[in-house]
């Protein structure tokens, strides 16, 4: 039925076939570009099958970066003077929500970020 409606509309039925192509190599859900690619129609043919309610669009929030816990690299051991940095750090938070942390490149100031966001996020607050 579908077909015989769209039976005037040939770019919007290469997508249906197209859509059933891919739905029977195994797609579950499958991006606009991607169906733009397979059925070599324009994202606004798409869109009024959108918009005719033959297609839903659904978004989808994807994680790009995806990980294991305990997949980090090893943790970097603190050296004396980062440890120093880091209890003054902690300690300027007990009065203030801010800090400025200076050093010159490579002083490890990135160790001690890494430090103070494990902690934060241990303790379930959020870090950005």
């Amino acid at each position: 039925q579908l077909l015989d409606e769209l039976s005037r509309a040939p770019k919007q039925r290469e997508v249906i076939f197209a859509l059933f192509g891919m739905t029977a190599k195994g797609y579950e859900l499958i991006k606009i570009s991607e169906l733009t690619k397979e059925s070599k129609a324009s994202a606004a043919v798409i869109k009024a099958l959108i918009d005719k309610e033959v297609l839903e669009e659904v978004t989808v929030q994807a994680q790009r970066f995806q990980f294991e816990e305990g997949e980090l690299a090893g943790k970097v051991a603190l050296n004396e003077y980062q440890q120093q940095a880091l209890q003054e750090i902690e300690t300027a938070f007990e009065s203030q929500d801010v800090c400025l942390l200076h050093g010159i490149t490579s002083s490890g100031k990135t160790e001690l970020y890494v430090e103070l966001i494990e902690k934060a996020v241990s303790e379930g607050k959020q870090v950005l």
